[in-house]
């Protein structure tokens, strides 16, 4: 098996981000990153996250014939069948890693394991699919709080607008995502949104959903749960998120996606700060 194409198909980046998530979160909620239960928790993240890319690029790959025929399925750099064993192996090894944070922690990984593997066999060919997205997106805010092993109150005014502002530019970047693919979804006879209801409207509805992860920026800093120093990066991803509902869907994408990783460094900034 080749092991940069291995690699490649966890997708790393979009796992590092998902840790990253979890470790902002867990300091949010004054969780300590350097300990052993938040190494275990990121490791579960990381390698659950790669395993739900590979499925997905499993049951894509017609799609991604059309979409992206230079990933490592398509180009043939590897097997369908060795993609399957890499996701089994990523996917076990994360709920045993899962387990040993805790019983809690581990309902929410596994949840989470149904939910990408679901959404990679059916869900994704349907309307609706930018919700579970936006879910398993924010996901690692909700399960930051139990990676301490204790009960503990998920929305809390420092959490819950984390969550929120995870949930709905999730769903608006991957609504631009959908009409960057739509041709490819409807030779595979997919039912997304912007073959349901057309490119326009998506956008519209899209742009939406970003204005309004961008306006709940202000919220932490209004909420006193953050320093000034938070408002120092997301002002500018508010400008950035802002810029991207202006450009062609495709690109737009691509700009919210560097938004993202400038408000979780915000909520860093404003924590640590």
């Amino acid at each position: 098996m080749d092991a940069k194409a291995a690699a490649e198909l966890l997708r790393p980046s979009v796992c590092a981000m998902a840790v990253l998530g979890l470790g902002i979160a867990s300091i949010v909620f004054g969780i300590n990153i350097l300990s052993i239960p938040f190494a275990l928790a990121a490791t579960a993240a990381f390698l659950i996250c790669g395993g739900g890319n590979i499925l997905n690029d499993y049951f894509d790959f017609k799609i991604d014939k059309i979409n992206m025929p230079q990933r490592p399925l398509p180009s043939g750099r590897i097997s369908r069948k060795g993609a399957l064993y890499l996701f089994w192996i990523a996917g076990s090894v994360g709920l045993f890693f899962s387990l040993l944070v805790g019983a809690a922690f581990f309902a929410i990984a596994f949840f989470n394991f149904i939910v990408s593997s679901m959404y990679a066999w059916k869900l994704k060919k349907t309307a609706i699919k930018g919700i579970f997205v936006a879910y398993l997106g924010s996901s690692a805010f909700i399960a930051a709080p139990f990676v301490s092993g204790m009960p503990a109150n998920v929305f809390s005014s420092a959490l819950l607008p984390l969550i929120i502002i995870s949930f709905f530019g999730t769903l608006g970047r991957q609504l631009l995502m959908d009409i960057r693919d739509i041709e490819g979804d409807e030779k595979a006879r997919a039912k997304t949104l912007p073959l349901t209801i057309g490119k326009k409207p998506t956008r519209i509805i899209a742009s939406l959903f970003l204005l309004i992860a961008a306006g709940l920026l202000v919220l932490p800093y209004l909420q006193k749960t953050v320093s000034v120093y938070y408002l120092i990066l997301a002002i500018p991803a508010i400008l950035i998120t802002l810029y991207a509902i202006m450009q062609e869907p495709a690109k737009g994408e691509r700009i919210v996606k560097k938004a993202t990783f400038l408000v979780l460094f915000a909520f860093l900034a404003g924590t640590v700060l």
